[in-house]
């Protein structure tokens, strides 16, 4: 177990549990006091009666809808505030991805939390003071992944070349290979393009460039990827995840490869059954929705937050010393599709796609032709096979088909697409697996 852990992520979890439920009591009895909206939020909630996680369900869940609704109803930052725009230092904005974008207040502790946050993150991954690190998420359109993860980095004594995603490959590539620095976040979807790119653009394959480790957020399907990654920059793939509402990363991989939320003293999690919202148990094995409470925020509180996250608990102890249960996160609950009953995320064909030893690119998207998430037809998907395959269209395309049924339980119809048909991701924007027809 390393020293340089902070001693509240090694409690005993029964321990750990009581320290978060301590915190969320006092946070919600100054919420009462500060904030109309939560007092009416509580109004059915003894807060005091609140004694183990199993209690909060008492407390109503808090939805994206319900932040918009608020922000819409009460600009800029909506009746969930607890502090005047005129606290706020620094204001956030989520992707928008689905739907009007939500927008997040920090106030000097806020900011400070954060910071702590993200170096934790970072220090799990194996980041260290001294070392440098490329920043290659967006840096132009005002979100998390951007300035928060500069300074979270600078926080932890790192290195910072704050490139963004925006100057392109070339750009970011010659920097790589100016100033060599050991570490580099990323989305996976340009990590690996940037990957690809380095023979064209800096003369030399990714892996003889100076990159040991890479930090990936913000986009569902890492472990599909991590493979190819890894072979191609010769670098160690971390993931890390999180949440414009919550902070921009909470959860860091760790040198074994589990998935553990850092500061657990500022974060509560809760696993619920995506249909009843009742609790579930942190027990391996245990496949839920996660739901999380900020414990220390003053602007922008979010109490029993629904991310819309689906996760499944893999160890609840790890060698790293870490106590924390670590996570897998298999997707949101609004990308998952039903398909003639099966339930399948868009991150789990992609982890078939590209691991099939057929001659695909590894590149595909959803044609969803259906209102909603259910169809009983078949998944129609678009899917590139490399240059002069080896095997004929129909081959490629049946062999797919039969995996994704033996592996997934879909049933697919393929459309088998020449290489480069699918547009690579050249800037910040996330990818989409669907394309909505």
């Amino acid at each position: 177990m390393s020293s340089d852990i902070p001693a509240v992520e090694t409690l005993q979890w029964e321990e750990l549990r009581e320290i978060q439920i301590e915190n969320f009591r006092e946070q919600a009895r100054r919420l009462e006091r500060t904030c109309e909206y939560y007092r009416k939020r509580f109004a059915d909630t003894d807060i005091d009666a609140i004694r183990k996680p199993e209690d909060l369900s008492s407390v109503k869940l808090l939805s994206k809808d319900d932040i918009r609704q608020s922000q819409q109803e009460s600009p800029p930052l909506g009746w969930h505030a607890c502090g005047s725009f005129e606290e706020v230092i620094q204001t956030q904005a989520s992707s928008g991805t689905t739907g009007r974008p939500t927008y997040v207040g920090v106030s000097p502790d806020d900011q400070q939390q954060w910071n702590e946050t993200l170096a934790e993150v970072f220090r799990t991954t194996g980041m260290s003071p001294g070392e440098s690190c490329i920043h290659a998420f967006g840096l132009s359109k005002g979100f998390v992944g951007g300035i928060p993860v500069v300074q979270g980095l600078e926080k932890l004594g790192v290195n910072v070349i704050p490139i963004g995603a925006e100057p392109g490959a070339k750009r970011l590539l010659n920097v790589i290979d100016h100033l060599n620095p050991e570490n580099l976040v990323a989305t996976p979807n340009f990590a690996r393009y940037l990957g690809k790119q380095s023979p064209k653009v800096v003369g030399k394959p990714a892996s003889e460039l100076s990159i040991e480790r890479i930090a990936c957020g913000g986009e569902p399907g890492l472990n599909a990827m991590r493979e190819e990654l890894a072979e191609l920059w010769d670098a160690r793939i971390m993931q890390i995840m999180g949440a414009t509402e919550i902070a921009p990363a909470y959860f860091g991989e760790c040198e074994y490869q589990n998935l553990h939320l850092v500061r657990p003293d500022l974060y509560l999690p809760e696993i619920l059954d995506p249909n009843t919202k009742e609790p579930l148990q942190w027990e391996e094995g245990t496949t839920g929705e996660l739901v999380m409470t900020t414990l220390a925020r003053e602007i922008t509180p979010m109490i029993r937050y629904q991310l819309g996250d689906i996760v499944t608990v893999d160890e609840t102890d790890c060698k790293c010393g870490r106590t924390m249960p670590s996570l897998t996160c298999h997707g949101r609950t609004d990308e998952m599709l039903i398909v003639r009953g099966v339930n399948v995320f868009p991150s789990a064909l992609q982890d078939v796609v590209t691991n099939s030893t057929l001659p695909l690119t590894g590149h595909f998207r959803i044609r969803k032709t259906f209102e909603g998430h259910s169809t009983e037809n078949r998944l129609e998907l678009l899917v590139e096979h490399k240059p002069n395959p080896e095997l004929a269209s129909d081959e490629i395309r049946e062999s797919l088909s039969n995996e994704l049924q033996s592996q997934l339980g879909v049933s697919t119809e393929i459309d088998m697409i020449p290489p480069q048909t699918i547009t690579r991701p050249d800037a910040d924007e996330k990818v989409s697996l669907i394309i909505e027809e």
